[in-house]
């Protein structure tokens, strides 16, 4: 590894040309009506352009935060196709900036996704580099993988012959990938390439499947298998890095949308409730719930394994809490009697979970929004939302996929509606909550539209007429949300100097400011390994990430006399956020004594968010814990039987039930229920049995479905109430 920066200045090199394409700089916009949230950029600008930050599962944030990659796909006109606004693809591998506040076009990648991707420690990209005949597609040789260094502005051609990339190793060692083969099914052979100039191809030839993404922790990936047909057969395989030791990570009975967790303690399965099975305990094995939170996508947010984000809920992982942090918003909409699905957020949260980048073909500027704040079925004639604010007297509104026509509005009602305009899909059991929007602003406004001359090959041929304002549809942009500000730095006194401790979670941060005595004095941020002498008074911190987001300042230090501060890059050794706190009769007690008591409790004290964790104990063994939400709210909820674990459940901010996990004495889940709502009733949606790591039995609605040696038997049952 050390050897990685030297050897990127022989063979192969190239720079980063000075005069490289610099584009549009960030617009913040003021919305709040958009989401929960504490600031919205547009990063990407021209909405006839589809631009995407990768798969879920695929990080467009690199390592420090500082930059976010992205697919910026033009559409060429081409006669050949001998159609109206037909097309060729000109994607282009773009990455913006933060510190700087530009976007940068990097060079001609693929199509289809992903076509980049980061290395886990270093700042370096790597893509797929297309030729301009290529029209987005690697041809049947493949193409060149190229190493970018954006420290230093210089490239590399690393190997040939990949069609797209899976993501690197956690050693930033090598990256993985997939060949095309027609002959396979999948029709990819799978491939890594070192890391290092010319380093050339290898091909893993015992490795099957696609998206070849590596843990980026553990020295494992996983592979993607469509076994849908064999109910106990793998839809994930995990692989050493070499390619052997294959292992089951899922099965189909758990077909998902799967990413890993940003400290790769975990395989995140989404689809469901928010779960995850621990990277080193392949099937058969627990599936642990891991958030009171039914999501889509999940995906990582933050490198610490905290947080995670799906499309419109952030979950944090300390306390099982789960909030919506924006909605989730319409995807493409196409003349359809039949549902259809189309992933366009791929929501990804950043290094420190400060923020989450995501999709959206929506003027978020300008556009208004609202949400239902009642059940949309098929056959009615009123939509129920929250405010018609913003919305004009007529018009139309789009519910998920379906265009809604109306004639008038009330302040919380559009009425004398017509459905399925434009041949969408009209929308039955549409639940609370969902987002509303103005159709006008899903569709590029006539100048925009004037100077469009080609659109996908997608959209012409999911909307044939082009005359449908559907073919009018926006491309996707791409926004940041910031969900929360970061972790602030600690100002701890050493003998006659003073240590500047980082943020708990501080990958992004840039560097700090100084405030002394409630005034900021310092001109810029400093950075870790800068000193400063301090003189008597009171002294406050804030963290600054490469964006410029500031934390809250932190705790205040007095001092009153002379002192040298020294900023740190790293916590000191023996430092701690948090500290146990035994109490016996509600008393601070000695942890030996407490351990001798009849019932004692410990507390878990973070030094600024106080008691994130309560366990009871009886004679030093724990029979019960809580972890506590910001708000002190017991989210999980823990029972233990002689120490062991026994039960765990899951609580929302109302104290209402959301899931129930049994565990046998051995450690193994026996039962997994997910609590809903049948009108005004709280029911079981969904509950499942488990011997030993593996499904034997569920009941979901009416349906049950039972184990028979290999095979997945449905019959019919009734619902049960929840106990």
């Amino acid at each position: 590894m050390q050897n990685l920066r030297a050897l990127i200045v022989i063979g192969f090199v190239s720079f980063l040309s000075c005069d490289v394409a610099l584009f549009a700089q960030k617009l913040v916009i003021n919305r709040p009506d958009f989401g929960n949230h504490v600031a919205l950029w547009r990063i990407s600008h021209d909405p006839a352009v589809d631009d995407h930050a990768n798969y879920h599962n695929q990080q467009c944030w690199n390592h420090d935060g500082r930059y976010l990659t992205y697919r910026h796909c033009e559409i060429v006109p081409n006669a050949r196709f001998g159609q109206a606004y037909g097309g060729l693809s000109r994607p282009t591998v773009r990455v913006y900036d933060f510190l700087k506040n530009e976007d940068r076009e990097i060079g001609l990648g693929i199509a289809s996704l992903p076509g980049s991707c980061w290395a886990n420690h270093h700042n370096w990209l790597f893509y797929i580099q297309t030729r301009e005949a290529d029209d987005g597609f690697a041809p049947d040789e493949g193409s060149p993988v190229v190493w970018v260094d954006m420290d230093t502005g210089k490239t590399a051609k690393i190997g040939d012959g990949m069609d797209q990339l899976g993501g690197v190793d956690c050693s930033d060692e090598w990256v993985y990938g997939g060949i095309r083969d027609a002959s396979r099914k999948p029709p990819f052979r799978v491939a890594r390439i070192p890391i290092r100039p010319g380093g050339g191809t290898q091909e893993l030839k015992d490795v099957t499947g696609t998206q070849w993404v590596p843990n980026p922790r553990h020295p494992v990936f996983f592979t993607r298998h469509d076994h849908l047909n064999d109910p106990f057969e793998a839809t994930r395989y995990w692989w050493d890095l070499d390619g052997t030791r294959r292992r089951i990570g899922t099965y189909s009975l758990e077909q998902a949308h799967m990413a890993w967790q940003g400290n790769g303690e975990h395989m995140f399965i989404g689809d469901g409730l928010a779960s995850g099975r621990r990277w080193d305990e392949p099937v058969p094995s627990n599936l642990h719930v891991l958030a009171a939170a039914v999501v889509g996508n999940l995906s990582p947010c933050g490198r610490s394994g905290r947080f995670a984000v799906s499309d419109s809920h952030m979950c944090d992982l300390r306390s099982g809490d789960t909030w919506q942090y924006k909605y989730y918003f319409s995807p493409r909409m196409i003349p359809s009697k039949q549902f259809y699905t189309d992933f366009a957020g791929m929501a990804k949260g950043s290094p420190d979970g400060t923020k989450v980048a995501f999709t959206v073909r929506y003027d978020m500027e300008k556009g208004s929004v609202t949400e239902l704040t009642d059940i949309l079925r098929a056959n009615d004639q009123v939509l129920r939302v929250k405010s018609t604010e913003g919305f004009p007297p007529s018009g139309a509104v789009v519910a998920w996929c379906e265009v809604i026509g109306y004639k008038r509005k009330t302040p919380t009602t559009f009425e004398g509606i017509e459905r399925g305009l434009h041949g969408t899909l009209v929308q039955n059991n549409m639940h609370k909550g969902r987002a509303v929007t103005d159709f006008r602003h899903h569709l590029l406004t006539d100048a925009e539209w004037k100077k469009v001359e080609a659109v996908s090959y997608e959209l012409r041929k999911e909307v044939t007429d082009v005359n449908s304002p559907l073919f009018r549809q926006r491309a996707r942009d791409v926004y940041v949300t910031v969900v929360r500000r970061p972790d602030r730095p600690w100002l701890l006194p050493s003998r006659s100097a003073v240590q500047l401790i980082p943020g708990e979670s501080h990958y992004e941060t840039f560097g700090y400011h100084l405030a002394h005595n409630g005034r900021r004095f310092t001109t810029r941020p400093i950075r870790a390994g800068e000193t400063l002498r301090l003189t008597p008074g009171q002294y406050t911190a804030v963290a600054v990430e490469w964006s410029g987001l500031e934390s809250e300042p932190g705790a205040p230090l007095n001092l009153t006399t002379p002192a040298m501060l020294n900023v740190l890059a790293e916590p000191p050794k023996g430092f701690s956020w948090t500290r146990d706190r035994w109490l016996v009769n509600s008393t601070e007690t000695p942890a030996a004594s407490a351990a001798q008591a009849a019932e004692a409790v410990r507390e878990t004290v973070h030094l600024y968010d106080g008691v994130i964790a309560r366990e009871w104990h009886r004679k030093g063994v724990v029979t019960l814990r809580h972890d506590l939400n910001r708000d002190g709210k017991a989210i999980r909820r823990l029972t233990f039987a002689e120490g062991k674990l026994s039960v765990r459940e899951y609580y929302d901010h109302d104290d209402q039930l959301v899931s129930r996990e049994l565990f046998a004495p051995d450690g193994f889940i026996t039962e997994r229920i997910r609590i809903g709502i049948a009108g005004s009733r709280r029911v079981e949606a969904d509950h499942w049995w488990f011997e030993r790591g593996m499904s034997v039995r569920r009941t979901t609605g009416r349906q049950q479905f039972t184990k028979q040696g290999e095979r997945w038997i449905q019959s019919d049952t009734r619902r049960t109430e929840s106990r």
